[in-house]
């Protein structure tokens, strides 16, 4: 059974000893809003603000709210999710670079 957003955040930063901080400087959702769901038992957040803190531990949104275990390639395949096709194309070239890379090594 699914959990509650706010319930799920709250498992997720203590289970990876995330902090407020931490999650404002890599997801860009602000202070205020993070700082609300910890302290309001009632308290959820927008869409946008979900995708975000889910991608911050390489989960999509179900997947952060069941609680559910990833592999190292499926939350790289979720974050991939989230950029622009101009970054996947950048990311595109530096994995084929390092790929090549390995080749001649």
């Amino acid at each position: 059974m699914p959990y509650a957003f706010r319930e799920a955040f709250l498992w997720h930063m203590d289970a990876h000893g995330t902090t407020i901080k931490d999650m404002v400087e890599r997801t860009g959702v602000s202070r205020d809003v993070l700082n609300k769901l910890v302290a309001r038992p009632e308290s959820s957040t927008s869409v946008e603000n979900a995708v975000l803190i889910a991608a911050y531990y390489g989960k999509t949104v179900n997947q952060f709210i069941e609680r559910r275990d990833v592999e190292p390639r499926e939350a790289l395949v979720n974050l991939m999710s989230l950029l622009t096709l101009s970054e996947t194309r950048l990311l595109m070239s530096q994995v084929e670079g390092l790929l090549r890379s390995h080749a001649r090594q």
